[in-house]
């Protein structure tokens, strides 16, 4: 019994040790330069309807800098299929180009992330509708134009993001953060 208690608090003792020199090996070094991730995901937006469906493919660069500024470009690929309460079909695919600029911070293993500047633009806008593709110039860039400023709304906030990093050597970076009460596993390469 007593050797399998002090076994027990050896244990307990390693992995605190384990853990708190992965914490003092996260340093700034180490998390300076550019990573790259890419991330499929479903749409499960609450607005859209039932007869609604979509994914979108994201490929992010982060670069963080010495001089604690940090600059991100992600491309988010979208394909959305709605069926209207009368019966049209509309496919859409079109592209989200995000950039921002900012500055960050690494606190005890945190990377703490503000938004000074950021841009949104839409691209590649395709449109069918009950199969047959619109071509008219002026209607797909209104609706390009609509779905910027949606986007701007979404993406444009200016605030400031924390990022767990869960794991990090010299070419492999995972963080985990939470958004919206869910929590978001991102592991990126380095560049």
């Amino acid at each position: 019994m007593l050797s399998r208690l002090l076994t027990t608090c050896l244990l307990a003792l390693t992995l605190t040790n384990i853990a708190g020199a992965h914490e003092q090996s996260v340093t700034k070094e180490k998390l300076v330069g550019t990573w790259k991730y890419t991330e499929p995901m479903l749409l499960n937006d609450p607005n859209m309807s039932e007869t609604s469906v979509g994914n979108a493919n994201i490929v992010c660069k982060v670069t963080y800098f010495p001089t604690d500024s940090v600059t991100e470009d992600c491309t988010f690929k979208f394909i959305t299929i709605e069926t209207d309460p009368e019966g049209v079909l509309l496919k859409m695919a079109f592209d989200v180009l995000y950039r921002s600029t900012g500055e960050w911070s690494l606190i005890k293993g945190k990377v703490y992330t503000k938004t000074v500047d950021s841009s949104v633009s839409v691209a590649n806008m395709q449109v069918n509708v009950n199969g047959r593709v619109v071509t008219d110039l002026d209607k797909l860039a209104l609706l390009q134009n609509e779905m910027k400023k949606e986007f701007r709304t979404l993406l444009l906030r200016g605030e400031t993001t924390e990022e767990t990093i869960v794991y990090l050597d010299e070419n492999q970076l995972i963080t985990q953060e939470v958004v919206e009460g869910e929590t978001i596993t991102i592991a990126a390469i380095r560049e």
